[in-house]
């Protein structure tokens, strides 16, 4: 009986361990995952400055439908 103890506290512990690790390492992809979302979100707010100021170049007659076409293609 004492043996089966000790081997199902080493389980436990063992089962306590791996579920700590996977934790942490969700935590950490997380954090990773959370900065690429911040940092795709600012790329996405300056090619929409971008496309607005490419616009209004546009519409004054001094920027061309290739600078347009690719600031829409950037934006997109």
């Amino acid at each position: 009986a004492l043996a089966r103890r000790e081997a199902s506290e080493a389980e436990l512990a063992d089962t306590e361990q791996q579920v700590s690790l996977e934790v942490w390492n969700n935590y950490q992809s997380l954090s990773v995952e959370t900065r690429s979302l911040a940092r795709t979100r600012e790329l996405v707010e300056q090619s929409r400055q971008s496309l607005e100021v490419v616009q209004g170049r546009y519409r004054s007659g001094v920027g061309s439908m290739i600078e347009l076409l690719n600031a829409l293609t950037a934006y997109a």
